[in-house]
């Protein structure tokens, strides 16, 4: 029952959520329409290139920490 439930939850939400998308292209006009297709297109192809780059910035910002100045590590 419980399986069923969520199942028809699941599907449910996948209409809404399709509703939705098609309601809100359907405001916008075609290039505006194409831009967000291909943002999604790219978002979907590699959903973390921006935490990726955001974690590799830090990555590099931390490597310039004198070493009298980094915490002592907690791995050992």
């Amino acid at each position: 029952m419980h399986t069923v439930l969520l199942v028809l939850g699941g599907i449910a939400a996948a209409i809404v959520f399709s509703l939705l998308l098609a309601y809100s292209l359907r405001r916008q006009n075609l290039h505006t329409q194409i831009e967000t297709l291909r943002k999604a297109a790219h978002r979907a192809r590699s959903p973390w290139a921006k935490e990726n780059r955001e974690w590799e910035t830090l990555g590099k910002a931390v490597e310039n920490i004198p070493d009298d100045l980094r915490p002592p590590s907690q791995d050992a």
